[in-house]
């Protein structure tokens, strides 16, 4: 892109965004942090008003009562666009499906580049769907995130079998495989947690009076897995899957650096890592008795058990 085409971009990013840091706009845009400088002065030359913050979670920031003509969409933009308004059309446990396809039809119809529909078909994601109640905790949780307001949280946890009642400054919503989440600072704990939201674990959820400065340093992914809500360390699998199956073994996402380590009899022998043991026990549940959990030892004996349980509920 030309120097025009990266300031109106950043102009773009600041409007919808609203503060982003020298350096994500830098990523974003393709440039150096110094474009992003020199980018700065020609729209504040342009009679734009963008302010600095300074330190730790500091960058760039448009005035909020800037309003900004809608760019015209290149072809594109316009077929990216549409795609995504059929994949969200397909996540029927999303909660604001309505509202998002709504504003894309807005945009979409203002485009001038007519074009041919040619839809794809996403299957929608085998989650549970959030109830009316289930909703209105994660609009509350929102509402709370955007004005920094502590929430009083009454919440029963796998570990406990009595809820607890506690204040949690909420920091993000997660959605992980078709369930809703939200990590926020637990009060009770002094620490990051992540919590539910559905109505069998949030009994109780009140704004309370109290509002919270947020931490500049807070990070999403050090408090949630690259694959799990639930960070835990990399381990590496060996797995055994019979010769006819090994096809349909590879084409499965079972983690990172999957490969091939030998081939004996009727067996073929396979290592990868990962660090979603419950996922990786799906998906060896799921491919029956054409697969053999060799290591780690301690996942081996959770397997083993694991089908010994199922086994028992039949006899």
């Amino acid at each position: 892109m030309n120097r025009t085409a990266n300031c109106i971009r950043m102009l773009m990013l600041l409007k919808s965004r609203g503060l982003v840091s020298i350096q994500e706009l830098a990523q974003i845009i393709g440039c150096n942090k110094r474009n992003i400088r020199e980018y700065r002065k020609d729209l504040e030359k342009a009679g734009y008003s963008i302010k600095g913050r300074r330190g730790v979670g500091g960058g760039y920031e448009l005035d909020k009562t800037t309003l900004i003509a809608l760019p015209d969409l290149n072809s594109q933009e316009i077929e990216a666009l549409r795609k995504t308004r059929d994949f969200i059309s397909s996540q029927t446990g999303f909660p604001f499906t309505k509202e998002s396809l709504a504003v894309m039809d807005q945009i979409l119809s203002q485009t001038r580049h007519p074009m041919q529909e040619t839809p794809i078909y996403f299957v929608g994601e085998n989650g549970q769907h959030l109830s009316e109640k289930g909703t209105v905790l994660l609009n509350t949780i929102r509402k709370a995130m955007v004005e920094n307001q502590t929430l009083e949280v009454t919440y029963l946890s796998r570990a406990n079998t009595q809820p607890l009642t506690r204040l949690v400054d909420p920091y993000a919503i997660i959605s992980m495989e078709g369930r809703w989440y939200f990590c926020g600072f637990d009060h009770m704990h002094q620490e990051y947690r992540n919590y539910r939201i559905s109505e069998q674990r949030i009994l109780e959820l009140y704004s309370s009076f109290h509002h919270f400065t947020r931490d500049p340093e807070f990070r999403l992914r050090d408090h949630i897995g690259k694959t799990t809500i639930v960070p835990t360390d990399t381990e590496t699998y060996e797995v055994e899957v019979r010769k006819d199956q090994k096809r349909f073994f590879e084409e499965i996402d079972w983690g990172d650096n999957l490969h091939e380590l030998e081939s004996t009899g009727e067996w073929c022998r396979f290592s990868f890592q990962s660090n979603n043991p419950e996922q990786v026990m799906r998906l060896l549940y799921s491919m029956k008795a054409n697969v053999r959990l060799t290591a780690p030892a301690s996942r081996v004996e959770q397997y083993v058990k694991g089908m010994k349980d199922i086994l028992a509920n039949y006899q």
